[in-house]
């Protein structure tokens, strides 16, 4: 990831840019992960 880092801030040199596309990046794991725990507890639910 350090090797990625660098190369999103060449080519966003707008710190904004490079900040809001990480919180989105963020945001979709803290949904992912939700969901998967919605239906990781539906599947033990019906066991």
């Amino acid at each position: 990831m350090s090797k990625i880092k660098p190369q999103i801030k060449k080519n966003n040199p707008s710190k904004s840019n490079y900040s809001s596309g990480w919180h989105i990046f963020g945001a979709v794991c803290m949904i992912g992960e939700m969901a998967l725990t919605l239906l990781g507890g539906a599947k033990n639910k019906k066991k």
